[in-house]
């Protein structure tokens, strides 16, 4: 079997020798047979096959520009998404950090972010040598409001106080915020003892013309509340807490004095330096 297969191996190739020199001898011109058409037709023949080639260059070419386009375009779009999204997820934390700074009840800024501000602003203060006023507010005889009432008019009227306070509280700079329970802080950067003390007036206003019945008050047959006001020109001695503590000792003498009024740190209309 395996000498059959060699033999015919060999007759094979021995007839592809003899094909291929018959073939060359019919193509390949000889001198003798040599013509101009003969040329004419290798010349045609080279620009075909180059035109061929040159053609299939430019179109490999153009497909790979346009292929490049695409990706490009592709690209730019997953940019864009990327960019939006991005943008998005900015919002989202804004909002989140919005949501974190602000109290649930009243949306007036929370104690953490009050803090954080009052003390950048303290320190601002000081460097500056200008004033800075706090205002401490305590809804009056809130505890037997809640009682009487209960809690859900309760929370009904710590809104509308919150509302009346940021009402008056427009500068950017300045900051209302629910310092706990039912007692609120207002801070006043570059703001002078009588200054605090006419918005003070303003707001303790506005919350009586709310006329929110409160029967069981001891200042008024409706809803009030007590005001402290301090101001202070930081030196470098002072703390943050000084400041903090003047405000809480004057709203204690407005409670204590008949709530529903406004009392300074010194029982007077002057800043304190």
């Amino acid at each position: 079997m395996r000498k059959r297969s060699a033999i015919t191996r060999f007759g094979l190739g021995l007839w592809l020798l003899v094909w291929a020199r018959t073939a060359a001898a019919q193509t390949v011109p000889t001198p003798a047979s040599f013509s101009w058409t003969t040329l004419i037709a290798y010349v045609s023949l080279f620009f075909a096959l180059g035109g061929a080639l040159i053609l299939l260059y430019w179109l490999r070419t153009y497909q790979l520009i346009k292929r490049q386009e695409q990706l490009e375009r592709l690209v730019a779009e997953r940019t864009s998404e990327l960019a939006q999204a991005n943008q998005k997820l900015d919002a989202v934390n804004r909002e989140l950090q919005a949501l974190a700074n602000q109290d649930g009840l009243t949306g007036l800024a929370n104690k953490r972010f009050f803090t954080a501000k009052y003390h950048e602003e303290f320190v601002r203060a000081r460097r500056s040598q200008l004033p800075i006023s706090l205002i401490m507010i305590d809804v009056d005889c809130f505890k037997a409001y809640n009682d009487t009432n209960g809690h859900l008019a309760g929370d009904d009227c710590l809104k509308q106080v919150a509302e009346s306070i940021r009402r008056w509280v427009g500068r950017s700079t300045d900051l209302a915020a629910r310092y706990g329970g039912e007692e609120f802080v207002i801070m006043l950067p570059e703001t002078t003892g009588d200054q605090a003390w006419d918005l003070a007036e303003k707001i303790r206003r506005h919350i009586a013309e709310l006329c929110i019945a409160h029967e069981n008050s001891v200042a008024a047959p409706h809803v009030t509340a007590s005001f402290g006001v301090a101001t202070l020109t930081p030196d470098g001695r002072q703390l943050p807490d000084a400041l903090i503590a003047q405000a809480d000792a004057a709203l204690y003498r407005a409670k204590n004095a008949g709530r529903n009024r406004v009392e300074g740190a010194t029982g007077e209309r002057l800043s304190i330096n």
